[in-house]
């Protein structure tokens, strides 16, 4: 819903109303007139996306104008204690594949950090995002396993975690069980996200157009990253640095970003951030 007001005899659109409140500007979410008695809205700036359901997507423009959706899939800070207070936002799944790329055709690599995966996903914002969005992506923490500790399963967490804008998610954040990695070689990097499960449906949550990377990296071995199947079993062995696999990005926006919803064809509802 739009409102308008003059500017040099030229009608321009609101985007945003504030009010303020002792000597602070706050937003208006909604704002309301009286007619004939009765109260009508004349502004809805959005609900905040703490208030929606985990599972429900939301689509968010590129800089080019075209839409991309991204699912809900945790609010807050996940569980297990390996995560800090940077981790307490609306985390947002890419809802498709984002892009494909091999992680090293020549090198042993060493983990997620600084890698193929890693710096795709430091990228994607740049260039998937609209500025608008983009700027208020939230720098997160990540649960990972350190170059230096590449051949064991310690992890860094909290304070000490990866920083990061965008990234991977890892497997155990998709609800795989260290213990399902080839000889139970997984790190605990993360906690289940709230989205996912350990049931047969979990499965279904995962399901993409094609295999896709985690940022979980095979224990003892330099070679391969763990992946997802299209139809979201989990390759316990992994998949090699040399191969090609998708990439589904996640981001994490803050609890109070307001979604705008929009009535589509057949009164569909569709969710937007801007």
């Amino acid at each position: 819903m739009a409102i308008y007001t003059g500017v040099g005899g030229s009608a321009k659109s609101v985007s945003k109303i504030y009010t303020g409140i002792d000597g602070v500007a706050r937003p208006v979410h909604k704002g309301y007139i009286g007619v004939d008695g009765v109260a009508k809205k004349f502004y809805d700036g959005g609900n905040p996306i703490s208030s929606f359901a985990l599972g429900t997507e939301f689509g968010i423009k590129d800089p080019s104008g075209n839409t991309y959706w991204y699912k809900l899939v945790h609010k807050g800070v996940p569980g297990g204690g390996l995560y800090d207070s940077t981790a307490n936002g609306a985390w947002l799944w890419r809802s498709s594949i984002a892009g494909s790329t091999a992680i090293d055709s020549s090198n042993y690599i060493y983990g997620y950090e600084g890698w193929a995966l890693d710096n795709w996903c430091v990228n994607y914002p740049g260039g998937n995002i609209t500025p608008s969005v983009a700027n208020r992506l939230m720098t997160v923490h990540l649960p990972y396993v350190k170059q230096a500790d590449y051949n064991s399963a310690n992890v860094s967490s909290g304070s000490n975690g990866l920083s990061r804008k965008c990234f991977l998610l890892s497997a155990v954040e998709m609800g795989v069980y260290t213990w399902q990695g080839v000889d139970g070689l997984m790190a605990q990097e993360g906690a289940k996200l709230d989205y996912f499960d350990y049931t047969t449906a979990a499965t279904d949550k995962r399901k993409a157009d094609t295999e896709y990377w985690t940022r979980s990296k095979r224990t003892h071995n330099g070679n391969y990253m763990y992946t997802f199947y299209a139809d979201g079993s989990f390759s316990s062995v992994g998949r090699h640095r040399e191969d090609s696999y998708g990439l589904r990005p996640c981001i994490v926006l803050p609890l109070n970003t307001l979604v705008t919803t929009v009535t589509g064809f057949l009164w569909f509802e569709y969710n937007y951030i801007n």
